[in-house]
């Protein structure tokens, strides 16, 4: 309202980050399911054999569900991806119609359902008074115990102590998280005590090439701004 009212231009660059993010989805999921980290620690170690004792939590991305919440940009672009594993991609977005879910190959659900159904969920949503805490102690306990989530979206959607009980408890298989309720987080997060969750610092767009795209959209914005302006 303020901009209206000032008449100041707001320009965004809306489409530079969102293949990076979805990219950074799947690195997590991959990571995760195949257990990437502890891999590479009992090679380090020198304890080779105990690959053994992986077997039974490591999984696949191939033929699973994967529950999408908030089907922007992002969303979108995830879902191509997530169905080049031939898995069934859920979406639950109260904005998006039904139609144009289906039209992307996905399948429209309602959020309890998919929390129930997802082997993999990855949240896309704005934080706010509908969303902090959307996913707490109740959702994670209808999830499956090999289910694997994921947020790259905004700290505080997934209330972090749950999600540390969560997976102390092995309520859940593992979480990536790339967004914390504060940022940076505290030194002593109980989180950074868990073997089965993958952190990044907020990065997810923070690639090469999405930095390049951001800077020729600003650009693109201004030329935009300036020759509407002229008329």
């Amino acid at each position: 309202n303020y901009l209206n009212k000032e008449k100041i231009a707001l320009a965004i660059t809306g489409s530079s980050n969102a293949v990076t993010v979805a990219e950074h989805v799947m690195a997590m999921f991959l990571n995760l399911c195949k257990l990437s980290k502890t891999s590479d620690q009992i090679v380090r170690s020198g304890q080779f054999a105990k690959k053994a004792s992986m077997q039974k939590d490591m999984l696949e991305l191939y033929k699973k569900n994967i529950f999408i919440i908030g089907f922007g940009r992002i969303g979108k672009i995830l879902a191509k991806r997530c169905i080049g594993f031939e898995s069934s991609v859920l979406v639950y977005d109260p904005y998006i119609e039904s139609n144009i879910i289906k039209e992307n190959n996905c399948i429209p659900v309602s959020f309890d359902e998919g929390i129930k159904l997802a082997d993999f969920i990855s949240l896309h949503l704005p934080i706010n008074k509908n969303t902090k805490h959307l996913i707490t102690k109740k959702e994670l306990s209808q999830m499956k115990k090999t289910c694997i989530i994921v947020n790259t979206a905004r700290g505080g959607i997934i209330k972090e102590d749950d999600l540390a009980w969560a997976l102390q408890n092995q309520v859940i298989h593992s979480a990536g998280l790339d967004v914390f309720e504060q940022e940076p987080p505290k030194e002593k997060n109980p989180l950074f005590a868990l073997d089965n969750l993958i952190l990044s610092p907020h990065s997810a767009a923070l690639t090469l090439e999405c930095r390049k795209r951001m800077a020729v959209e600003t650009c693109n914005n201004i030329v935009n701004y300036l020759n509407n302006s002229s008329d």
